[in-house]
């Protein structure tokens, strides 16, 4: 990624099969260093206004907890359509680094583990048969960016 380069953010780069859902990880025997992620793209039917959750994939979360803890009222997946048009990538492919591309107006969920995490990986956008693995200093620039381009929130989701 060519943004990463300018922000002199360096990674390690894997190559995989697609992998479209933390389950994929398994069933392909996909063995990454780090925390492994998930990311889920919705949107508050209500008002309109989108939400990126990124989190690590053995966490689990009920939209209902997440929808009352933002203050939101009708929160559900986003179609691939709206994905496609607010962070340019289909779905499967969606990650936190879409954002360093991007600036929609979204509220941006970060697990809480991810500020202790040694290794992270997460696909480049729009291509889920890679994962770049960054190390906790590499991380920590990510999120100066993203933090201080969007609305960011950051909660305990417990695997």
């Amino acid at each position: 990624m060519e943004v990463l380069k300018h922000l002199k953010i360096d990674f390690t780069r894997y190559e995989h099969p697609p992998l479209h859902s933390v389950e994929d990880i398994e069933k392909y025997g996909v063995n990454l260093p780090g925390l492994d992620t998930k990311n889920l793209f919705l949107v508050d039917k209500k008002t309109g206004r989108f939400v990126l959750v990124t989190m690590q994939g053995s966490a689990r979360m009920r939209i209902s907890d997440l929808q009352k803890a933002l203050g939101l009222k009708k929160l559900s997946f986003a179609s691939s359509e709206q994905l496609l048009e607010v962070l340019g990538v289909p779905a499967g492919t969606v990650s936190i680094l879409c954002l360093l591309e991007k600036k929609p107006d979204l509220l941006l969920v970060i697990d809480e583990a991810f500020k202790s995490a040694a290794q992270i990986g997460f696909h480049p956008p729009g291509d889920n048969t890679q994962t770049l693995v960054f190390d906790k200093v590499e991380f920590a620039k990510i999120l100066d960016v993203v933090d201080l381009n969007f609305k960011t929130r950051y909660m305990n989701f417990s695997p």
